[in-house]
């Protein structure tokens, strides 16, 4: 798996799946989920994914550091 980012292939995944998977294959901890639309900080931070999901709990976004 691609450890940098951005992942495409988790679009139509489940967020919990997509989270889970990046914490095992990526090491990632900082990964949050998301509703499309929630408002969010605009830092940038490295070791941080945040999952977008639509109303039905599946990937709307391509997931990416930041």
């Amino acid at each position: 798996m691609n450890t940098n980012g951005p992942w495409p292939e988790f679009v139509g995944m489940k967020g919990s799946d997509a989270k889970h998977l990046l914490w095992l294959d990526a090491g990632l901890a900082a990964i949050v989920v998301l509703k499309v639309g929630t408002p969010v900080t605009r830092d940038y931070r490295v070791h941080r994914v945040r999952i977008y999901v639509g109303e039905d709990g599946l990937v709307a976004k391509v997931p990416n550091k930041g």
